[in-house]
């Protein structure tokens, strides 16, 4: 019988390691009140989008305006108090110098040039008073400023608002939560990377994606956090990515693929890698 032959050829037998990961956003806030007040207006609604400075919520300002105001009026008392009190010490070195001047003449007076030094003493004290005063006076009204301007509570960054905590008519004190905000700009990928195949990924190395609808997506390994689980030793590993297209939100499900080669060690540089991350419903 005849005897077949063919070439052999070397090759190395990959399969595909799946690992289910997750869209995460960096930042997730719940935006607390920082002076308490009765609301009285709610700017926002569940679902809307939100840029940085926009108005929240607002507080009733009648009792913090007239703060402001008292504090405005105390601190304007402290700068006529100041000037005040410089006068008073310039008249008093004026007559200590006079006194001073006869100390060498017949017309010079023990007892006047001491009652004139205390008076010099005694100026000096007021003014270091006065602006002493002033000092308390500029510390009350920033603080009065500061609570009538946090009665509007705006947003800290672009955001989706997940959830509004207050109502008009509520009394909320100060740190009590007003609205939870989810910002969709910096979002990135988590995938729970198996211990063992975490030493193939390092910061920085890229990693090449697709959406389901097969749109390409470009991740760079960002961060393999320092934690690990006990049962199953999973490593949290980050990748950053441009998801603004196609739209991808946080939480949606995806999917990592990643080649392994069967014959070489864990460690071995890996194959091509890719990811499946699903549009949102």
């Amino acid at each position: 019988a005849g005897v077949a032959t063919d070439f052999v050829e070397r090759r190395q037998i990959a399969e595909t390691l799946p690992i289910f990961a997750e869209v995460v956003a960096s930042r997730e806030s719940a935006v607390a009140t920082r002076v308490s007040g009765v609301v009285t207006d709610v700017a926002v609604r569940v679902g809307d989008r939100v840029s940085s400075e926009s108005l929240l919520a607002s507080l009733d300002t009648e009792v913090l305006a007239i703060d402001l105001r008292v504090a405005e009026a105390a601190a304007a008392e402290a700068t006529a108090g100041i000037a005040v009190a410089r006068a008073g010490l310039l008249l008093a070195e004026r007559g200590f110098a006079r006194v001073e001047g006869l100390r060498d003449t017949s017309a010079f007076s023990q007892g006047q040039f001491e009652d004139r030094e205390s008076e010099l003493a005694r100026a000096r004290g007021e003014l270091a008073r006065a602006e002493a005063q002033l000092l308390n006076s500029e510390a009350a009204l920033a603080r009065a400023r500061y609570d009538y301007e946090r009665a509007a509570i705006r947003t800290p960054f672009d955001a989706v608002v997940l959830d509004v905590a207050v109502d008009p008519g509520e009394y909320i004190q100060v740190g009590e939560e007003v609205a939870l905000l989810l910002d969709i700009e910096e979002i990135e990928v988590e995938a729970n990377v198996p211990a063992l195949y975490v030493g193939n990924l390092t910061p920085g190395q890229a990693v090449t994606g697709m959406t389901d609808g097969g749109a390409p997506i470009d991740l760079t390994v960002r961060a393999l956090l320092p934690v690990e689980a006990t049962a199953t030793r999973p490593r949290p590993v980050r990748f950053q990515a441009d998801l603004s297209t196609p739209r991808i939100l946080p939480r949606a499900r995806c999917v990592m693929r990643r080649r392994r080669s069967r014959r070489a060690p864990p460690k071995a540089r890996p194959g091509p890698s890719s990811t499946a991350l699903p549009q949102p419903g």
